[in-house]
């Protein structure tokens, strides 16, 4: 395996479907997610990141398998096939370990 202090980053990502599959696109994102208002300008973009815009607009702490269920209920849902997935290039306890984000 990879040793990610050898690289000297720790990666973490979401994407937005598993490898067959393909990630859909959304022409008007505020009418399929009717995102909050201070959340960004709207139009168009992709399912997963406008799911995981409002999950993380809600509020709290989720971990990260909480982040990834509550994606992938909400584009169920929303009747989208696509199945986001989890990868990281370190172990981490998805189940415990608070979901952060930093800008880059």
């Amino acid at each position: 395996g990879i040793n990610a202090e050898y690289m000297g980053c720790e990666v973490v990502m979401f994407s937005g479907c598993m490898d067959q599959q393909t990630s859909a696109d959304v022409g008007n994102v505020n009418a399929v997610f009717q995102l909050p208002a201070d959340v960004g300008p709207g139009g168009a973009g992709g399912a997963l990141t406008n799911a995981l815009l409002k999950v993380l607009a809600q509020g709290g702490e989720p971990t990260f398998i909480q982040v990834l269920e509550q994606v992938r209920s909400m584009l169920e849902q929303l009747k989208f096939t696509q199945i986001p997935q989890l990868s990281s290039s370190v172990n981490i306890d998805v189940q415990s370990e608070k979901f952060y984000f930093v800008p880059s």
